[in-house]
């Protein structure tokens, strides 16, 4: 792996934990996202990613697992 994606995976993880550290404990989480945008070489946005988070929770069920963290992994994923 390059360092420059590794530098990359850094930053978006930084950004991660910083903006989510009331809604995600699991810091395991928050690499699985990063992880996400450097091994498919997309840009990481932000505020777009959690619309999107945003949207799945309201669209989902009372009791689905929709309204917990997955939904982050699966607006990250959707991106």
């Amino acid at each position: 792996m390059s360092s420059a994606k590794i530098k990359k995976f850094v930053e978006i993880y930084e950004k991660l934990k910083k903006e989510m550290k009331w809604k995600v404990t699991d810091k395991r989480i928050l690499m699985t996202i990063a992880s996400m945008y450097v091994m498919n070489d997309k840009p990481f946005h932000f505020e777009r990613m959690m619309q999107l988070a945003d949207q799945i929770k309201k669209r989902a069920g009372m009791f689905s697992s929709m309204k917990s963290y997955p939904r982050f992994t699966t607006a990250a994923l959707l991106e």
